[in-house]
């Protein structure tokens, strides 16, 4: 027959198993719940600004493609330039 007192190790090993478990996958949700919270935080925070970076880059892309341009702007050396700028701030203040 086995011992009792082997039979109260185990049961002591296997609910000190169960609480580590419990434990762990508590702080698990509550550091999920936090990181749900700054999340959403920072996407109220950030959405709007966002949303327009994202509408003027649109926009310019949209006029690039759809909108003939100039003569001026095609043959001339700073007119292409001014056409690069332009878009690339527009890009560049969408990723910032």
């Amino acid at each position: 027959m086995v011992e009792a007192s082997i039979i109260v190790s185990i049961a002591v090993a296997v609910l000190s198993l169960i609480g580590t478990i419990a434990v762990a996958a508590i702080s698990y949700l509550r550091e999920r719940r936090k990181d749900d919270k700054e999340i959403a935080v920072l996407a109220a925070k950030y959405s709007q600004p966002l949303m327009i970076a994202a509408y003027e880059l649109q926009a310019r892309l949209y006029e690039l493609l759809e909108y003939p341009i100039s003569r001026e702007h095609v043959e001339t050396v700073e007119g292409l330039e001014d056409i690069k700028i332009f878009t690339c701030y527009r890009f560049a203040q969408f990723l910032a």
